[in-house]
């Protein structure tokens, strides 16, 4: 008996990835995965290691790619920075994990992350206080300990500060 594949899992299956053996092979992919995204100098370098490109081919490429400003660390620092600015309930420590995540050079992610102030921090804290103090409250009842917690876990998991959780947990207690 013939056992049928899934049409999802046959469109799962991937194509073999091409060998990137010469400086033009790699250029021109490179070139093609820069013509949909940006990338840092190490996601690309990973690209093109994930297609057996040798060590000298990449230094190459990545030098040229530079030279000609198709990737630019400041550029690309920028807009994971701006892409992050649209999410609204979390704090400088997920944007400093996000930077990293991203492979974004350590000496710009200080800077992006110096550009979030203190006050808009803050802001985003209470926002997310804002959303989620009514569900806790409506989960926990009159526990005021229990509901501290979940607001302090909340908030932490986020990457906001100590002392700005204890700014939205003083906030909340004087709403109640």
């Amino acid at each position: 008996m013939r056992r049928l594949i899934p049409r999802k899992a046959q469109m799962m299956v991937r194509k073999s990835k091409k060998l990137l053996a010469s400086y033009e092979e790699a250029y021109d992919f490179a070139l093609d995965r820069l013509s949909v995204r940006d990338y840092s100098t190490k996601d690309m370098e990973g690209k093109l290691r994930e297609r057996n490109c040798p060590s000298a081919l990449i230094t190459q490429v990545i030098a040229k790619l530079l030279e000609n400003k198709f990737i630019d660390e400041e550029r690309y620092g920028q807009r994971v920075y701006e892409y992050w600015l649209t999410k609204k309930f979390y704090g400088r420590q997920h944007l400093r994990m996000t930077l990293m995540k991203k492979k974004v050079r350590s000496d710009l992610i200080s800077g992006l992350v110096k550009q979030l102030t203190h006050a808009e921090e803050e802001k985003r804290a209470e926002a997310y206080t804002d959303s989620n103090l009514p569900k806790f409250r409506k989960k926990y009842g009159e526990e005021t300990q229990k509901i501290a917690g979940a607001l302090a876990r909340g908030l932490g998991s986020r990457g906001f500060s100590t002392e700005i959780i204890s700014t939205m947990l003083g906030r909340a207690r004087c709403s109640e």
